[in-house]
């Protein structure tokens, strides 16, 4: 989920400010802890943060609840052309799709 999606989901404006961002999950969630803004992540990811009080959950009641999965299909970069990656890679792809389709 971006901040771009929430905002449009949420009928929301943006605000054109520069704002920090970062690629990686324990990153946001670690700003966040620090005091640096907010995180819009996974709620299971930032579970241990969230029980310890460390961050709370801020509009619950107020914005869309949204729920997104992710799947990550990940190799070695040596591995790229090793013929059974690539038929794994295809196989769960297909299976993503077919299984998208009886949903």
């Amino acid at each position: 989920m971006t901040w771009n999606k929430w905002f449009e989901i949420n009928k929301l404006v943006q605000s054109s400010q520069p704002r920090l961002s970062f690629d990686r999950a324990a990153l946001s969630i670690s700003a966040a802890v620090d005091g640096l803004g907010v995180v819009l992540e996974s709620s299971c990811l930032a579970e241990p943060e969230l029980l310890k009080g460390e961050l709370v959950k801020i509009g619950a009641n107020q914005f869309k609840r949204i729920k997104e999965e992710t799947r990550f299909h990940s190799y070695r970069s040596g591995e790229k052309s090793n013929k059974k990656i690539k038929l794994f890679g295809e196989w769960l792809l297909n299976e993503m799709r077919s299984n998208s389709k009886t949903t």
